[in-house]
């Protein structure tokens, strides 16, 4: 349980002010992409460096080292998290429209099925290589849905307690899940499909990003992570030692720009946002801003 207790430390030790380590990042590129549609989770291939980014009914796939859009996966309807299984040369999307999971060819982008859950608004997504199995965390019924990546089939469906957001696997057969309503960490062991753990976050409020050990982490650089939209700034704290995090860097990026991806070959950070328009009658949270037509874009922060 080393990985988890590094990043409860992450998330509740106290931090340090600015130092020099790790705190030279700044935007080198911005590339206009373009497209109707609001946007959510981006996921990274190593293989192929390219970009997967969810685009509300379809997935735009870039190439992350010249920004050119180079694929989509069609027919996602209320995408937002992608899941990679690059062994079994396979993507997943979680399409909370329609509360099914695209799989789909990671080489051709095609795809070879649709599976249908029994969950309400499916979120975040993780694929976990010990057990080749899948996991989708939905928003709507609070619960995840387990299926095995080898037949497509929904094995479990495990309830959460709380609304869940963005997932975490070790590699080794655990996932954790951040539940946003209450303020905890879930720790799932992936073969048993059970929930073994779980972990109170004290006063952190509403947690939504999550990876081992930080929203994002570079071990290479023991740097960490934050994207926040709002402020439109990039933190990037550097790990000391586990009980021990310095403030380095509050980089500067654009508003919107909240989700991300890292290459943990360069350091560089991807986040993507738009030109938002304030909608003085909205109704609801997800309702605030409207997006300018033809302003998605994408950012790359190097270090």
């Amino acid at each position: 349980m080393k990985s988890i207790a590094l990043l409860a430390a992450l998330l509740l030790a106290p931090v340090a002010s600015a130092a020099a380590t790790g705190g030279t990042y700044h935007l080198a590129h911005t590339y206009v992409l373009g497209g109707d549609g609001g946007w959510d989770y981006l996921t990274y291939d190593a293989a192929s460096k390219r970009l997967f980014v969810s685009r509300s009914t379809h997935v735009m796939v870039l190439d992350s080292l010249t920004g050119k859009v180079v694929g989509d996966v069609a027919n996602t309807p209320g995408v937002h998290g992608i899941a990679l299984a690059p062994k079994l040369n396979e993507g997943f999307t979680t399409n909370g429209g329609n509360a099914t999971v695209t799989v789909f060819n990671l080489t051709t982008l095609a795809t070879i099925a649709t599976i249908q859950t029994a969950s309400k608004e499916l979120d975040g997504i993780a694929y976990d290589p010990a057990s080749k199995r899948l996991f989708t965390f939905n928003g709507g019924s609070n619960d995840a849905t387990v299926i095995d990546a080898t037949t497509n089939a929904v094995i479990a469906t495990i309830p959460l307690g709380g609304r869940p957001e963005f997932p975490a696997v070790d590699g080794r057969g655990m996932v954790y899940d951040n539940i946003e309503s209450a303020s905890e960490i879930v720790a799932i062991d992936a073969a048993t499909a059970k929930i073994v753990a779980r972990y109170p976050l004290g006063t952190c409020q509403h947690p939504s990003g999550l990876s081992i050990d930080a929203t994002q982490y570079d071990a290479a650089s023991n740097l960490a992570f934050a994207s926040n939209g709002r402020d439109a700034t990039l933190s990037v704290i550097h790990e000391d030692d586990p009980d021990r995090y310095t403030l380095a860097q509050n980089a500067a990026t654009v508003a919107g720009a909240r989700t991300m991806a890292l290459d943990p070959s360069s350091g560089d950070v991807f986040l993507v946002t738009a030109k938002l328009i304030e909608n003085p009658n909205a109704t609801s949270y997800r309702d605030r801003y409207h997006i300018e037509p033809g302003t998605f874009e994408l950012l790359v922060m190097e270090p």
